[in-house]
C-alpha cells in the first residue's frame, strides 16, 4: 500500500510542472477573451517562467527565476493598484481594440533579481570566511 503512494507522489512531482503550465496557460486564454490586462500581464509572465525553469540546468538560473516571479507580482500589484502605467506589463489601448506590453515591467524586475541574488551571494560569502 505505501508504494502505491509513493507512486502517485512521484508522479505529482514529475509532473508539476507541466501541469502548473497547463493551469497558468488556462488563466492567459481567459484574460484575453474577457480582457482582463492584470490576469494576462502576470499569468504570461508565469507561464514563460515555468517553461523557462523547466528547460534551464543551472541551479543559479533558478533561483533568479524564483525571485523575478516573486518581485514581478509584487510590481504588477503595485502597478495596477495604483494604476501606474508604465510599470503595467499588458496595456489595452483604443478601448480594448489593441495591447501594449512594456519592456520596463519586466525589466525592473528582472534586474533586481539579479540585484538581490548578488547581494545574497556576497553576504553569504562574507558569512562563510
Amino acid at each position: 500500500m505505501n508504494s502505491k503512494v509513493g507512486i502517485k507522489i512521484t508522479f505529482f512531482n514529475k509532473y508539476k510542472l507541466r501541469i502548473l503550465m497547463i493551469i497558468l496557460f488556462i488563466f492567459v486564454i481567459i484574460g484575453y477573451i474577457y480582457k482582463i490586462d492584470l490576469m494576462v500581464g502576470l499569468f504570461e509572465v508565469y507561464f514563460s517562467s515555468c517553461v523557462l525553469y523547466g528547460f534551464i540546468k543551472n541551479d543559479m538560473i533558478k533561483v533568479i527565476i524564483k525571485i523575478f516571479s516573486i518581485v514581478y507580482l509584487i510590481g504588477q500589484l503595485i502597478a495596477y493598484g495604483f494604476n501606474i502605467e508604465v510599470l503595467k506589463t499588458y496595456v489595452s489601448i483604443n478601448n480594448g481594440d489593441g495591447a501594449i506590453n512594456s519592456i520596463a515591467s519586466t525589466m525592473f524586475p528582472l534586474i533586481l533579481a539579479f540585484m538581490i541574488n548578488y547581494i545574497y551571494q556576497s553576504i553569504n560569502k562574507k558569512n562563510k570566511v
